[in-house]
């Protein structure tokens, strides 16, 4: 090999690893005062693409979490007061019992009307007042979508139901007897039948079922929302052989029979009609003993309705429950899985660093030594 000091290749080449443990060293000491393995793009472009993703997902789940345990706050708040509601109407329900036995006077029944008022006021005042951050949560319909995960459309939906004294115990079934107008002379439009006119006194809900009583025999039939069809069905079901016909509005029935040998038939009585609509909590009432039955019904159908409210409202909640134990478990993979990628190891870290120091250490001795084997060239110029 040629002796030259214009190019010290030695020099050079420990200059080189020189630097190569340099970086080296300067990585392992960036990750371990970080803690983090990639601190720019070019530590690991596409792990740290993999790793912002999954840091969303983590975070996104997080805010999940909390907007589902926001959730359960509002179900718990709605809960709190339909408790109480349910307990009031129980009451309501124990006044209306007493009201339906004729051993109380007109005074006591007023005393119980008062205090049958007063709790529906209460009920009706709570509905109001029960809201979580201004939703209503037992005073007014509504639904609101709660976000339960990273993605978009993940939600669970509430739904919210006015428990107001308007609104529960409406359409509770009451059987309602008819008032009977008969004429006992022959009818205008021919001397051969005889009329007989029920006022149904309310518009009977499609469905509903009313019992009559046609020359001793009874039948049944039910309201369709074309009434005028539905009486000509009773028609049919009391027989030709009986000769009535039937017509009808919303709210009134006239039966019509014919005449045989001069006397009049026996047409017969509306027994009952089962009316919906008949009332809610707001027009119930136990002044006497007629309202204290009819508030039975309704109380009894507004403890169903605040019943299947609150269980509504609780299969929702355990569903959110359930999200919020599962977004716990996937947000845990997530993070995991992203320190994978991004965390540093320290104990590989720091083994590292010791690498690159003794390299630094030995590659300075080395250029040292490098840059004076130049000096054996003076040597030959003695």
């Amino acid at each position: 090999m040629s002796m030259v000091i214009g190019t010290n290749v030695s020099s050079i080449t420990a200059q080189r690893h020189l630097a190569n443990s340099q970086v080296a060293m300067e990585t392992s000491m960036e990750r371990l005062a970080s803690g983090k393995r990639i601190n720019s793009a070019m530590d690991d472009a596409a792990g740290l693409g993999i790793a912002a993703r999954m840091t969303a997902q983590v975070e996104g789940m997080n805010q999940g979490i909390r907007n589902a345990n926001d959730g359960l706050s509002m179900v718990a708040v709605a809960e709190g007061a339909l408790e109480e509601v349910s307990t009031m109407l129980l009451r309501l329900r124990e006044i209306a019992v007493a009201g339906s036995s004729e051993t109380y006077t007109t005074t006591d029944l007023a005393s119980m009307d008062a205090e049958f008022n007063a709790l529906v006021t209460e009920i009706e005042r709570i509905s109001d007042v029960t809201k979580f951050n201004g939703t209503a949560v037992a005073g007014g319909a509504s639904t609101k979508a709660i976000q339960v995960g990273d993605a978009s459309g993940d939600s669970i939906t509430l739904t919210f139901k006015d428990m107001g004294k308007a609104s529960i115990g409406a359409g509770a079934d009451a059987a309602l007897t008819m008032g009977t107008t008969a004429q006992t002379t022959p009818a205008t439009d021919g001397a051969n039948k005889e009329k007989f006119t029920f006022s149904l006194g309310t518009a009977v809900a499609t469905g509903k079922v009313a019992t009559y009583t046609v020359s001793g025999n009874e039948y049944r039939a039910a309201f369709r929302t074309d009434h005028t069809t539905t009486m000509s069905d009773l028609a049919s079901l009391v027989g030709a052989g009986e000769g009535v016909t039937a017509t009808s509005t919303s709210s009134t029935l006239v039966l019509e029979a014919k005449l045989a040998g001069g006397m009049l038939p026996r047409v017969g009585v509306l027994n009952t009609v089962t009316p919906n609509n008949s009332g809610s909590l707001n027009t119930a009432g136990v002044d006497t003993k007629a309202n204290a039955v009819l508030a039975l019904t309704i109380l009894d159908k507004a403890i169903d309705d605040v019943t299947t409210y609150r269980g509504a409202l609780g299969a929702t909640a355990s569903a959110l429950q359930s999200s919020v134990s599962n977004l716990m478990a996937r947000s845990e993979s997530a993070a995991a899985a992203a320190s994978q990628i991004m965390d540093a190891d320290y104990a590989t870290e720091s083994a590292n660093l010791a690498k690159a120091q003794v390299l630094q250490q030995a590659g300075t001795a080395m250029l040292a030594q490098a840059n004076a084997s130049g000096q054996s060239v003076l040597s030959l110029l003695k």
